[in-house]
């Protein structure tokens, strides 16, 4: 694996996007503010702020344009949610195993989340908002990640989140600071 990428980071230099000296990363090899393997780079980085290099390590616009590329290319549908904080009965977290059992694939954040079950059967099993209200009426699937004391279904959308960097609380992180950043810009 590293070999590879190696070689995709010698292709970066070669294309002019960042001089040798601030191709900086980390310790593993990742790379600029998104922390990009150089081969994540190659396939997803963009030049945004239109200077002809794609720099993920000074632009902000092309930080955010590369991470958006990036979700975008990992199934991230604009026009959806990533999911939600929501209150779960004591009775169906209890026959949870049998209702929705544990994902059996993939890294260890989605082996932690529910097999994906219609939002419409969630609202049959009694889980509501966060707020108490009922749960949107929507055609797709969700899943549960359940915290110590905190619950949240998840949509399509988190996969993509969870394909940029597979732990629940950097998911669930990033979705809920997402939705504070939301809501404070709808009331600016």
């Amino acid at each position: 694996m590293f070999r590879q990428e190696l070689f995709d980071a010698l292709k970066i230099v070669d294309s002019g996007d960042v001089e040798p000296a601030a191709m900086r990363g980390s310790w593993a090899g990742a790379l600029g503010q998104p922390q990009f393997m150089p081969s994540s780079f190659l396939l997803y980085a963009q030049d945004f702020d239109g200077d002809g290099r794609r720099d993920i390590w000074k632009s902000t616009p092309d930080v955010f344009a590369s991470i958006a590329n990036y979700l975008a290319a990992h199934g991230w549908n604009k026009d959806q949610s990533w999911g939600r904080e929501v209150r779960v009965p004591a009775s169906v977290l209890q026959g949870l195993s049998e209702t929705a059992p544990p994902q059996t694939e993939g890294c260890l954040a989605r082996r932690q989340m529910t097999a994906a079950l219609p939002l419409a059967t969630w609202k049959t099993l009694g889980v509501k908002t966060i707020t108490g209200g009922a749960l949107p009426v929507t055609d797709f699937d969700a899943s549960l990640v359940s915290g110590v004391k905190r619950h949240f279904l998840v949509y399509p959308n988190y996969q993509a989140i969870l394909g940029y960097n597979c732990v629940n609380a950097y998911g669930l992180s990033v979705g809920l600071l997402a939705d504070r950043a939301a809501a404070i810009s709808k009331h600016k």
